[in-house]
C-alpha cells in the first residue's frame, strides 16, 4: 500500500533519489532478448519482448511476453546516458560485445554507434533531437 504522506506533485531533487525507499515497491523481473523502440510527441516507448523463436511457417517472431515502458523524452535520454556508461564498463571489464546474428545485426547500434553517443551533453538537453 502506498504511503498517503507521499506527494506525487511535489518535484524530486537529485540529492532524494539516492535516498529513495523501495521497502513498499512491487518487484518483478522480466528477460528480453528483443527490443523495439517507438514514440509520439509526449513519449519515447521501449518495448522489451520475450521471443521463443520463429514459427517455420508464418515466418514471424513467437513473443511469449511483451514489457511495454513509456517514459518521458528527457527521462529517455537520461536512461540513453546510463546505458552507455554501463555498457562501456561492460567492455572494459569483460571485453567486446559478442556480435549479433546477422539478422539482429542491422537493427542494433555498434560499439560505433555507442562511441558516437558519448558526444550527447547532459547539459545542453536540446542536443538529442537537434
Amino acid at each position: 500500500m502506498p504511503d498517503e504522506s507521499a506527494n506525487p506533485e511535489q518535484p524530486v531533487r537529485p540529492d532524494q533519489i539516492a535516498k529513495a525507499d523501495f521497502s513498499q515497491a512491487e518487484y518483478k523481473r522480466f528477460y528480453a532478448n528483443h527490443v523495439a523502440t517507438t514514440m509520439s510527441l509526449f513519449e519515447v516507448r521501449l518495448i522489451l519482448n520475450s521471443v521463443q523463436g520463429i514459427d517455420p511457417q508464418t515466418e514471424k517472431l513467437v513473443v511469449d511476453e511483451t514489457l511495454n515502458v513509456r517514459m518521458a523524452p528527457e527521462l529517455a535520454f537520461a536512461l540513453l546516458r546510463s546505458l552507455q556508461q554501463t555498457l562501456k564498463q561492460y567492455i572494459t571489464t569483460f571485453g567486446p560485445l559478442r556480435p549479433l546474428p546477422p539478422s539482429l545485426a542491422s537493427a542494433a547500434l555498434t560499439g560505433e554507434a555507442l562511441n558516437a553517443g558519448s558526444a550527447a551533453d547532459p547539459e545542453n538537453p536540446h542536443q538529442p533531437g537537434s
